[in-house]
């Protein structure tokens, strides 16, 4: 039995895998390498790439060895990053990302980096000199000769590998030392080190191609169980029942350790029974009575047949027959899932729906449709990208027309069997002109019971979770400002109409109240006396306003920048900077959907710009235009030259300097003239009392002189 190793371009691993692809090529074994990770192709870059990377290349892509590893983009740049760079592979890796490399994603290319490969087109593989096609010596075509396989490191995993990828079931044995007789020609493998789970023996380690260390006796073997049969047991029809297989001379069961629609989309394309509807296990169709012959089975759901999925060997398990696996096949795919984008279905006319489609991961890449009920065909189509098993269908500026039922289906040719699925269950959006809303009972205008009109008729919303997220949110879609209360019992009085709305459940940054989670319009489970109610503020909170990093005081020439906050409620709305004593705003601007603060930017400013700023903002509810309060005053203080500035500052402070010397020079003369006051005080005093006592000295004197004269 010859094989030919081929590559699967159309079969991808699951999403959180890596998987790998040449584009632009000549054929599927030569291009442009690219990598399927983070759900996007990349491409790899050449820097370090050589011929021992291009050969992990084409062994994971089930080519043949490398013939060539072009760089600098030789089939043409990638449209989208590099996942991998600084790639230095051994040669004996089965994938490149088990090769030395920068981590996935981290790089320092530019387009024209790209790195590419050539490989050889094809390698065969054979069985010869056994007892039938599934047992013999085992033999590789390549380089236009068969050469054998060395039995070096050969074993039940390589064998394995090998009875896979010809179709021949489980491996029994792995012989070596030329079991069955020697090889005329070269060996072109040695060292092979499979790990159990490849498809194709080029994708397990190895040697290079034609390096080897063998000689004559030393060839590889196997002996595989043969073609096993599989057949459907106690079903209520031919396509569905408990799974068991003939292998030993007997039928046996299988597991259902691990089994599900992935394993159940084999059997039922290996039976030629459609697509898989259910995978049933714990014995549904009743329990086997001989052995179990499979356990843990692991399909992608792209094999042709059983064996060639991952699975314990043939007879080993730990199961019983309350375990056996079965399936339930249909003519049909499995239906996908329609459901709506949004928390809620109900849209206003100019309003965008959005829908997706969910299929099973195994029919990534189909083509999916959406069709409106009732009518013929389908009002939009789309092909799934490689890897993905899902389409949004975007329905742009609704109206009226689009009110009704959805369903959506998908067509796949998975296994060459083209097929459409079942339809989805339908869903329903409900587009209209216009939904009105108001409040009764209340005090003013924005207070009391909340009513809805829809269907031409008035009703009453449910109070069950109403809370302060939900009365936030009718008070904003109003114009009413924040919400201050939110009120059940029917606080405002009972209502005399419908019910529309029950348990609602608001984030609190919704637009209306219909875009809101809650039940379908006009399911509930509400009575008189449940009605909700809300007292709203009356206008919207007013924004802050503030200087930017730089608070004042400005030059001539500087640029100012203010920042308006408003409250998140008010996203998205128009914002407008007032100069205090202006009739009119200086500055608007609006603010971007989600955000609800606006920076204003005032360059080469000059002494008129002084003064006090305030600003507000402006949102539209239902076509109806609220401003807000006004912001309290920021003042900005804008001079004209600051050379001007610090020469008067400069001036005041020599002035200041010398009235401190004057005043000093002053103190200390007015000292000096007090101290020289006091000395010649002291001096005159002093020259007092010497002339007095002189003058009694000659009086004295002249007292004895007349006593003298008279005697």
């Amino acid at each position: 039995m010859i094989v030919m190793w081929k590559v699967a371009s159309a079969v991808f691993p699951p999403l959180d895998e890596i998987a790998l692809r040449l584009v632009n090529g000549r054929d599927a074994c030569s291009g442009r390498v690219e990598m399927y990770y983070n759900n996007t192709w990349g491409a790899v870059c050449d820097d370090d790439w050589d011929m021992l990377d291009a050969n992990v290349a084409c062994r994971q892509l089930g080519c043949g060895p490398a013939q060539s590893a072009p760089a600098k983009a030789h089939f043409g740049n990638a449209s989208g990053s590099f996942w991998l760079d600084d790639v230095q592979c051994k040669g004996t890796e089965s994938t490149l990302v088990q090769c030395r490399a920068k981590s996935l994603g981290e790089h320092n290319c530019n387009p024209g980096e790209e790195a590419s490969v050539i490989c050889s087109d094809e390698i065969a593989l054979r069985l010869r000199n056994g007892r039938d096609a599934c047992s013999g010596r085992v033999e590789m075509y390549y380089n236009n000769t068969w050469g054998a396989v060395c039995d070096d490191d050969w074993d039940m995993l390589d064998a394995k590998v090998a009875c896979r990828q010809l179709g021949c079931g489980a491996a029994q044995s792995a012989p070596a030392k030329a079991h069955f007789g020697t090889a005329s020609g070269s060996f072109w493998l040695d060292d092979v080190q499979c790990e159990g789970t490849e498809s194709t023996l080029w994708q397990c380690r190895a040697k290079s191609l034609g390096e080897h260390n063998c000689n004559p006796g030393e060839e590889a073997s196997v002996i595989c169980s043969g073609q096993l049969e599989v057949r459907l047991v106690n079903g209520e029809r031919p396509c569905s029942g408990r799974v068991e297989i003939y292998y030993n001379r007997g039928w046996g069961t299988v597991c259902d350790d691990d089994w599900d629609l992935f394993d159940a989309e084999v059997v039922c394309a290996q039976l030629h029974c459609g697509f898989a509807e259910s995978a049933p296990g714990k014995a549904q169709f009743g329990k086997g009575n001989s052995s179990i012959w499979l356990d843990s089975v692991q399909c992608n759901g792209s094999e042709s047949n059983l064996w060639q999925c991952e699975s314990k060997a043939l007879g080993l398990h730990n199961c019983n027959h309350q375990e056996d696996a079965s399936v339930v096949c249909s003519d049909r795919p499995l239906k996908p899932i329609l459901s709506l984008e949004t928390e809620s279905s109900i849209f206003l006319k100019g309003d965008t729906v959005r829908m997706t489609c969910r299929a099973l991961s195994l029919y990534a890449g189909s083509t999916f449709y959406l069709t409106k009920v009732g009518e013929v065909y389908p009002i939009a189509s789309r092909t799934a990208p490689e890897g993905t098993y899902s389409i949004t269908f975007t329905i742009k500026d609704a109206d009226v027309s689009k009110d009704g039922d959805y369903t959506c289906h998908y067509q796949t040719g998975k296994s060459g069997r083209l097929a459409n699925s079942t339809s989805s269950d339908s869903v329903y959006a409900n587009v209209r002109d216009e939904i009105a809303m108001r409040l009764l009972n209340g005090t003013d205008s924005c207070s009391g019971r909340v009513k809805v009109y829809f269907n031409n008729t008035w009703g009453a919303v449910c109070d069950d979770d109403w809370d302060m997220l939900d009365a936030t949110v009718v008070c904003r879609q109003l114009g009413c400002g924040p919400a201050e209360s939110d009120r059940g019992n029917a606080h405002f009085g009972t209502a005399s109409g419908h019910f529309w709305l029950d348990d609602v459940h608001c984030k609190g940054t919704e637009s209306t109240l219909w875009t809101c989670p809650a039940n379908l319009v006009g399911q509930h489970n509400c009575g008189p006396g449940e009605e909700a109610s809300v007292i709203c503020s009356g206008r919207p909170l007013k924004p802050i306003l503030s200087l930017g990093r730089k608070s004042g005081p400005f030059l001539k020439g500087d640029t100012v920048t203010m920042m308006c906050w408003a409250s998140r409620l008010y996203a998205g709305g128009t914002f407008y900077l007032n100069k205090v004593g202006e009739s009119k705003p200086i500055l608007s601007r609006t603010a971007p959907k989600g955000t609800h603060n606006i920076t204003f930017t005032i360059d080469d400013v000059n002494v008129s710009w002084s003064g006090d700023y305030t600003c507000h903002s402006q949102t539209r509810n239902l076509g109806r235009l609220i401003n807000s309060t006004s912001s309290e005053p920021v003042h900005v203080h804008v001079r004209e030259h600051y050379f001007m500035e610090a020469l008067i500052r400069l001036c005041l402070a020599a002035v200041f300097l010398v009235l401190i010397i004057f005043l000093l020079a002053w103190g200390l003369t007015e000292k000096y003239r007090r101290k020289n006051k006091t000395s010649s005080s002291t001096e005159n005093c002093k020259r007092f009392n010497d002339a007095g006592n002189s003058r009694r000295y000659n009086s004295s004197a002249a007292d004895s002189l007349y006593q003298e004269s008279s005697f």
